[in-house]
């Protein structure tokens, strides 16, 4: 059961005060059952490691690898897992994974809303759909499908309760990914259930990547709403306690509007760039 200071403590996040519709799903909501998992996708992140050693990527460090596996939690199955982009270019793997979750933008918004829902920070699974493939290492469009049927085959092992789908790419370099791409901001799946694909009694949520609402709409709470909603779902639905109501579907359009006004926005400022 949540304690008062805890209720009194998810009054705010993300700087902004938590709809107080929100506020009472939040009750009783505890960390995510999870178990001990086997080694079945350690071998598989090796696979990946091969793949860092064709000749237009350069090696990589034991840091990396070892942050990387951490933000997983390779030593657990089922919970909730969020599926981000790639690696920024300056993580600072070699001095650990604090330093990176503390230096990075989006993994401090998903420490700090993680924290307002369960009370824990690191609890819940990390992984890129382009792992160790930094935005300086250009893939061609081969070698990201490859990764990400790699990835896809360690979501199966993970066996994730819930998925947090936060990255986007085009539809044709997605591979066996492809249906753990996030449909744009406000949007929901036709099907949140993924049982076929991965092979346990797991859901999707569609969500958007905390990069584009820290660098396009920092002053849009609705952004800040809308994630911190999607977050508190996945949680909410790792113990089968959920339920969709009118006031989210309005959200959700509100979000989905000003994401049209942030894409217009930005088309027009590259043609005035050209």
């Amino acid at each position: 059961m949540m304690s008062e200071d805890r209720r009194k403590s998810t009054r705010e996040c993300l700087g902004i005060a938590i709809d107080h519709r929100l506020q009472s799903k939040l009750t009783g909501l505890d960390p995510p059952q999870q178990f001990p998992s086997d080694d079945a996708y350690g071998s598989i992140l090796e696979e990946l490691l091969k793949l860092r050693m064709k000749p237009f990527i350069s090696s990589l460090e034991n840091h990396e690898y070892l942050v990387t596996t951490q933000l997983l939690r390779p030593t657990m199955i089922g919970g909730v897992i969020a599926l981000l982009q790639q690696p920024a270019n300056n993580h600072p793997f070699r001095n650990g994974l604090n330093a990176v979750a503390d230096g990075s933008p989006t993994l401090r918004v998903l420490r700090e809303v993680e924290h307002m829902i369960t009370g824990l920070r690191g609890g819940m699974s990390i992984l890129d759909s382009l792992p160790f493939i930094k935005p300086s290492i250009k893939l061609d469009d081969t070698s990201k499908v490859d990764v990400r049927s790699a990835v896809f085959k360690i979501l199966q092992a993970k066996q994730p309760r819930v998925i947090l789908c936060m990255w986007q790419d085009k539809p044709w370099v997605c591979g066996e990914l492809a249906a753990f791409r996030s449909q744009g901001v406000g949007r929901v799946f036709s099907s949140s259930t993924c049982t076929s694909q991965i092979g346990s009694s797991s859901s999707r949520i569609n969500a958007f990547h905390p990069s584009f609402m820290l660098r396009y709409g920092p002053d849009m709470s609705c952004l800040r709403q809308l994630l911190i909603l999607e977050m508190t779902r996945a949680f909410a639905m790792c113990t089968g306690n959920w339920q969709n109501e009118p006031w989210m579907s309005r959200l959700r359009f509100t979000c989905q509007e000003a994401a049209r006004k942030i894409s217009a926005r930005s088309r027009h400022s590259s043609i005035e760039s050209r």
